[in-house]
């Protein structure tokens, strides 16, 4: 029997894996780096008894963040000890391989990946 469809199929697996490995790479480092914003404003928050907008700005300059692709929702209040704060983080990905497709397609597939962040945690600082 002929091997000939077992490695086309393999050709085309491992062409669509390298077209793809770098939207992956991309999409996961935009995670981690979001993860990491999140966690940054939780534990000035923590430090501070709230979140300041100018220290979220800061947060987002240091990591080279534009705040134009993100949406960033924080508890915006001063928190005293053990009372909740939330931040979630929004953006999306856009697939880049998909463009050939979707240029072909006339844009009918959907090319974002959403990220979607929420981190919570209680107040540390007791006020008076």
């Amino acid at each position: 029997m002929s091997s000939t469809p077992f490695y086309m199929f393999g050709l085309i697996f491992f062409g669509l894996f390298t077209l793809f490995l770098p939207d992956f790479t991309a999409y996961s480092l935009n995670y981690v780096k979001a993860n990491h914003v999140a966690e940054a404003i939780i534990e000035s928050g923590q430090k501070n008894g709230g979140i300041d907008q100018a220290v979220v700005n800061q947060i987002l300059d240091d990591r080279n963040i534009s705040s134009d692709n993100w949406s960033i929702i924080y508890t915006e209040n001063l928190v005293d000890f053990n009372e909740p704060m939330t931040v979630q983080i929004s953006g999306s990905y856009k697939i880049k391989a998909l463009n050939i497709i979707s240029k072909a397609f006339g844009d009918s597939i959907n090319t974002n990946l959403p990220i979607n962040i929420q981190r919570e945690t209680v107040g540390q600082v007791y006020r008076r």
